[in-house]
């Protein structure tokens, strides 16, 4: 842990754990660009076309890096006025492969933040491909900005260096901008990188081409959805012919999440009734969360 001009201190995963104790995240990490192949039904994007795979969520246990921070740095007091005081606007997650990303210090200091750096998934040590020994864990931000494989903090004026943090892919872009041309001369380090996502919501069964028999009234549909900036979901609509009515779902595990602090993805369920007509059926769904934010009809 250091600031560009100090050493700050360095300790190991074992000595994070001994000093500052656990504490637990519940948090489900999503990909910035998760349902990228849904996307390319409106215009085609580049990268992996994911479907609505691309998030998972998980128990993290760690030590809270605001606590982490504040001590291996001496800040004292108002730690987000005592770190602007040093100038920093940024805290860098530094990989072992030498990847870094970036968080401003109003998220990475705040006790409402839940920002952490985790030894532990679900109970065990996380495994290699998760980002162990030791990940950073941001919830509520895109998958990226969850730095596995961490090796240094670093206290910054500035955001990250790289692709990751600076580059065409993480940052927020104009929705007109639809080809190369559009991109001819922009300079991506200027543009707001891409931090908090979406209000999201995604179907878990019945699966695209699944079969109900014709002589049934009504199925049972599941999935989960996922607010913006840690805001709960207090509604899911699902249409089983595509948007003309709407059903409200039952809202399930994750429904009880702390105000403003709503990590994890809310799980839901609804029976709809299916169409008078026997045929393929178009099944939707949209979420609403506390602070407004809806997927469109």
């Amino acid at each position: 842990v250091a600031t560009p001009d100090a050493a700050g201190a360095t300790l190991s995963v074992a000595a994070l754990r001994e000093k500052y104790g656990e504490t637990h995240v519940t948090a489900t990490m999503q990909c910035s660009g998760n349902r990228r192949g849904h996307m390319n039904e409106h215009g085609k994007t580049s990268g992996t076309a994911w479907g609505c795979g691309a998030a998972s969520t998980a128990k993290w246990t760690g030590v809270p890096l605001r606590t982490v921070v504040a001590d291996a740095l001496g800040l004292e007091g108002d730690l987000l006025a005592a770190a602007r005081a040093r100038g920093a606007a940024h805290v860098i997650f530094e990989a072992v492969d030498d990847m870094q990303a970036s968080i401003p210090i109003e998220k990475a200091l705040s006790e409402l933040g839940d920002c952490i750096l985790a030894f532990e998934m679900n109970g065990e040590p996380i495994p290699r491909d998760h980002g162990g020994p030791l990940r950073a864990i941001v919830p509520g931000y895109a998958g990226v900005r969850n730095v596995k494989w961490v090796k240094r903090v670093v206290l910054s004026q500035d955001e990250a260096e790289g692709a990751w943090q600076r580059g065409m892919n993480y940052k927020a872009m104009p929705s007109h901008w639809r080809t190369k041309d559009d991109l001819k001369g922009v300079d991506f380090s200027k543009l707001p990188s891409i931090h908090e996502l979406p209000t999201q919501c995604a179907f878990s069964a019945p699966a695209p081409g699944d079969a109900v028999a014709a002589d049934e009234e009504s199925f049972e549909a599941r999935g989960w959805a996922l607010g913006s900036a840690g805001r709960a979901i207090h509604r899911v609509e699902v249409s089983a012919d595509g948007g003309a009515t709407w059903i409200q779902a039952d809202l399930d595990e994750g429904a009880d999440q702390p105000y403003g602090r709503a990590w994890a993805w809310t799980t839901w369920s609804a029976d709809v009734p299916l169409p008078a007509t026997p045929g393929p059926v178009k099944l939707l769904a949209r979420a609403h969360d506390l602070g407004g934010g809806a997927q469109p009809r």
